[in-house]
């Protein structure tokens, strides 16, 4: 009926939230509402409403992040194509002349990361006299976080 909220409805509301929720995500709406639903008295009405505002304000905590990270992408689109080339290795328009560039991989690093490493399958960071890009963007990654776990921990040294 189009006229069904002319006028306050509450229960066409709870109805309308019910049906919505239960369409982004059966499993956890029944899980979510099984106490609350239908609602029958006060309490219930409460606990539906707490329920659907907590919901609400997640997804849009959601949305504003895919926004941010949307935003990101649309403004480094250059950065992460010539990246993603690399990491892709697909030799097509982007290239990096690492002829100049002179390597130092630190024993810490090495000794410390040693089974990620192997897990990982990084190869070496020169391959017939040549510097492999891609294995040092994978060492640069995992320095990056052994410094920040290091960080998190307060151990600086």
């Amino acid at each position: 009926d189009r006229s069904m909220f002319n006028l306050p409805n509450k229960r066409g509301a709870e109805y309308v939230l019910h049906f919505l929720l239960t369409r982004l995500d059966p499993v956890i709406c029944k899980k979510e509402f099984r106490d609350c639903w239908p609602v029958s008295d006060k309490k219930q009405e409460q606990r539906f409403r707490s329920i659907c505002y907590n919901w609400i304000s997640a997804i849009a905590k959601v949305r504003y992040m895919w926004q941010q990270i949307d935003n990101f992408c649309t403004k480094h689109r250059p950065e992460i194509d010539v990246v993603e080339s690399i990491v892709d290795r697909a030799v097509t328009k982007h290239r990096i002349s690492a002829a100049d560039i002179s390597i130092k991989v630190s024993d810490l690093l090495l000794r410390e990361c040693a089974q990620e490493i192997r897990r990982n399958h990084i190869e070496n960071t020169y391959q017939n006299g040549k510097l492999n890009l891609v294995s040092l963007l994978q060492l640069w990654n995992l320095s990056m976080k052994m410094f920040i776990e290091r960080y998190h921990q307060g151990n600086y040294g």
